[in-house]
This record gives structure tokens, C-alpha cells and sequence, in this order.
């Protein structure tokens, strides 16, 4: 499989971000793909915190001109978390993306996140919020996927939230486990079965490493984010919870009135048995 060249495409889940550990730091999914194939050109173009748009106009010119054979995709992960999200425009971005891979002749594997209901860390009421939006999320890649005849790989969500240890310490990103395991699905999913062995991943994080990760590198992107990021969350949350409320009491507005003509002939058909 010498002829094979992988290029990886998206987000910080193809970036590589959680495939580390103490004493080592992974290739990431994407590099993982590309060892096990035993590929002659390798070349990772995804960024941190990119979106969908960012995939279709920076990384796929520089994808196309690369003419890889396999092209991996991991990306919508950070569209949810703006208030802008539009899905038909991620959609529209994504599919430009996976038909123009397809007319030189790649392969496209796309990547589906689990629910951050089971998922994610943080309040249950913006889990709640963020499940809505990965929804449809969900949705539009199956969509993508169904038209293009493009593979979809995932880690399904039951199994992603009891699988600790496929996650990393902030419980958004896989481990090296879970690099991994997103590697062999890939490779499942491209019918190759041929391949060489899978990279080391084997990664224990000790009490006291997870506190001082939190300690530094959380708290410095809770920092940085709480300018764009954080207030949107917030809104998010507080935007579903009315949303909430309010559906609440229309339901059961509408079952009072709903039930109130139903018990009305109840009680007359209990009153002519009665009288008979």
C-alpha cells in the first residue's frame, strides 16, 4: 500500500488533540491511518477551533493540489458551539468538500461526534442545548454521506459514555485509545484489511497530572474563550431552557383541553348506567 497518500482534514480531533500521555505524544487518527496503510505521502492540513467554511475555502484547495487517495474528515464540532450555526450552510460547505475529494479520485471518510449529552462535560441544561444541535448535525452528515456515497465512522454514543477510556481528560477530545479506535473503524470502513499494526496507545493519566491539566491548560482556554465562545454557551443553555418551559405549559395547556370533553362523556355515560 506504498501508493497510499492520506491527507487529513478538519478539526483538533484530526489535528491529533488527547493522543498524548505522560512520557509521549501521538500522531493522531489521521497519522495512525496513514502508518497502518503503510503510506508513501502523509500530510495533515486541520486546524484548532476550525469550522466548516474554513474546511471548504483553506484546507480543500491545498488537499486538492496534494491528489491524496484517502481523505479523512472530522469537522462541525466547533459550528454547533457558535450562535451562527447554520446547517444547510455546513451542509452545503461539506458536501462541496466530499464531491470535489471524490472527482480526483479519493476516498472520503467522514466522522460523526457522539451526543455531549452523554458525552461532555459541563452542565446538564448546555449538554442538553449542544445534543439539539449535534442532532442535526448528525443529520446533515448522513445526508452528505447518503448523496455522495461517502462512509460515516462513530463511536456510538452508548459506548462513548462508558468508554472512559477512549476520552481525554477534558472529556471533548478521544485518547490515544480513542485515536485509535477512530484509526481501525476508518479502515473498516475503507475495506482494508491488510494493515500493519496499530501505534501504542497506551496512556494513564495519574489523579494528580489530570489537576494540574486543569490547573494549566483548562483554565488558560477558559480564559481565552470567554470572550466569544463561553457567552454563547450560556445563551445556548438559558435559550433551551425557556424554549423548555415553554413548551411545557403549552402541552399541557392543550391536554386539559384536550381531556376536559373526554371526562365530560365519561361521567354522562357513568350517570345513564347509574339511572338504568
Amino acid at each position: 500500500m506504498l501508493h497510499e497518500r492520506v491527507v487529513a482534514l478538519g478539526d483538533s480531533v484530526t489535528f491529533g488533540v488527547g493522543d498524548d500521555g505522560p512520557n509521549f505524544i501521538g500522531p493522531g487518527w489521521g497519522a495512525r491511518v496513514a502508518h497502518q496503510l503503510n503510506a508513501s505521502r502523509f500530510l495533515n492540513l486541520s486546524n484548532l477551533g476550525a469550522r466548516v467554511r474554513q474546511l471548504s475555502e483553506s484546507q480543500l484547495p491545498a488537499a486538492l493540489a496534494f491528489r491524496p487517495t484517502i481523505s479523512i474528515i472530522s469537522i462541525g464540532g466547533n459550528d454547533i458551539l457558535r450562535s451562527r450555526f447554520n446547517p444547510a450552510e455546513v451542509e452545503c460547505h461539506l458536501e462541496k468538500v466530499v464531491i470535489s475529494l471524490k472527482m480526483i479520485g479519493s476516498e472520503v471518510v467522514l466522522l460523526k461526534i457522539p451526543d455531549p449529552k452523554k458525552t461532555a462535560p459541563g452542565p446538564r441544561m448546555l449538554r442538553e442545548a449542544l445534543s439539539e444541535r449535534r442532532s442535526a448535525l448528525a443529520e446533515l452528515i448522513n445526508r452528505v454521506g447518503t448523496c455522495t456515497n461517502t462512509p460515516i465512522i462513530q463511536v456510538p454514543d452508548e459506548e462513548a459514555a462508558f468508554r472512559r477510556e477512549i476520552w481525554h481528560i477534558d472529556r471533548m477530545h478521544p485518547s490515544a485509545q480513542g485515536h485509535q479506535l477512530l484509526a481501525d473503524r476508518t479502515l473498516v470502513a475503507l475495506g482494508r484489511t491488510e494493515v500493519r499494526a496499530g501505534i501504542s496507545s497506551i496512556q494513564e493519566i495519574s489523579r494528580s497530572e489530570a489537576v494540574k491539566w486543569f490547573a494549566s491548560a483548562a483554565l488558560m482556554w477558559f480564559v481565552k474563550r470567554s470572550v466569544d465562545l463561553l457567552p454563547t454557551l450560556f445563551w445556548l443553555a438559558i435559550k433551551f431552557r425557556f424554549r423548555q418551559i415553554f413548551i411545557d405549559k403549552l402541552t399541557k395547556r392543550h391536554s386539559v383541553l384536550y381531556l376536559a370533553p373526554v371526562d365530560a362523556r365519561a361521567s354522562s355515560e357513568l350517570e345513564r348506567r347509574t339511572a338504568a
